[in-house]
């Protein structure tokens, strides 16, 4: 296996020669994905190696990361089933990737939510999506149900709210319970001195990274990186083998590994890009008339583009009205639409002209409105 090969002239279309050539099977000279020894093992070594600089060698000294090729859900439900357990309680923090609810229901755990606030804009005005939880509330929860085993956090949500994720690490390990967070949405995370600071460089025990969410893997390809003692990493490694293919792309594998190595080389100026396209968007934002951009205090994620609607005007339209429009009038795909507020993705991949036409879509959606 594979059957094709690698016999690109065999096929009448071209289209995938490239993924051919590189898409093996397990062999001891392309190394195993469950037991790592050579090449693959060497890949998953230099993506730590870039994330525990970004997040500081010394908190990140002993961190392991691993290939996911099932995107993060994977790494959700390896996390989940590793550090609570059957039969057991586990803290989460509402708003959760349904691939906890997955691991939840797998592993027969009582969930006892936390919900945090509304958000609040620059004016001090609820959003119509939650905000950072202040930390006490989970020490609250866990209090109350002293025989959790774990606590699970989304930071950042999907909107690019950030959770106070050291005060949360500080509250579960003084109860010895491991911290989880899906980072899924913060690859990108500690990879440059002006974003936001990783879950790993806060204290997290298992933390995950989608990689073709915000930078450059293909889709379905993320991270799990695991540090300190409170998880079983044997059975860690049993919980991926479990919730992955026994035949791992290297498609995929060799996306991760080139990801990486973009970062390493052009991440500066990327990131750099990213940042200053951001600033765009919020000054474009503060000259609108109805349609307002969720500010950096709101949603600090400089990935997030949060368009949010006055009730006024979410009075005779909304989010879906809105993402309909950007993509019917602009050719724009948001991500998502929520109520009164739609999710934009900026990414470092964006270009100079795309942000101009979001820009001028703006303005132009806003006058009408």
């Amino acid at each position: 296996m594979p059957g094709h090969k690698r016999n690109a002239a065999g096929f009448a279309s071209r289209t995938l020669s490239g993924a051919l050539r590189i898409d093996v099977t397990e062999t001891p000279a392309t190394d195993d994905l469950y037991k790592a020894e050579g090449i693959l093992k060497d890949a998953q070594a230099r993506a730590n190696a870039l994330y525990r600089a970004g997040c500081g060698t010394a908190v990140c000294e002993d961190m392991e990361t691993f290939f996911l090729v099932g995107g993060s859900s994977a790494g959700v439900m390896s996390a989940v089933c590793t550090a609570a357990g059957k039969d057991s309680e586990i803290i989460a923090l509402s708003g959760v990737h349904h691939s906890f609810d997955h691991a939840a229901e797998l592993m027969r755990s009582k969930v006892v939510w936390v919900t945090p606030p509304k958000a609040k804009d620059a004016e001090g005005n609820p959003c119509d999506f939650s905000g950072v939880l202040p930390p006490e509330e989970i020490a609250k929860a866990i209090e109350a149900h002293p025989q959790a085993k774990a606590v699970f956090v989304t930071s950042p949500s999907y909107e690019g709210v950030i959770q106070d994720v050291k005060a949360i690490a500080d509250i579960a390990h003084a109860h010895d319970l491991p911290l989880i967070v899906d980072e899924a949405h913060g690859a990108h995370f500690s990879l440059h001195p002006e974003l936001p600071q990783s879950a790993l460089a806060q204290g997290a025990d298992l933390v995950n990274h989608s990689i073709h969410k915000t930078l450059s893997g293909l889709t379905q390809t993320a991270l799990l990186h695991v540090r300190g003692e409170r998880i079983d990493r044997k059975l860690l490694r049993h919980y991926l083998d479990v919730f992955q293919s026994s035949s791992p792309s290297y498609v995929l594998m060799a996306s991760i590994d080139e990801a990486m190595k973009d970062i390493r080389r052009y991440g500066a100026v990327r990131f750099a890009d990213l940042l200053s396209y951001k600033k765009e968007i919020l000054s474009c934002g503060s000259a609108l008339k109805h349609l307002r951009i969720a500010d950096e205090r709101t949603v600090p994620d400089p990935c997030k583009i949060v368009l949010m609607l006055p009730e006024e005007i979410a009075a005779h339209t909304d989010g879906e009205a809105l993402v309909a429009r950007l993509r019917n009038e602009f050719q724009l795909e948001a991500e998502r639409a929520e109520g009164r507020h739609v999710i934009l993705i900026l990414t470092p991949f964006e270009t100079k002209e795309g942000i101009f036409r979001l820009t001028q879509a703006l303005k132009s959606v806003d006058d009408s409105l």
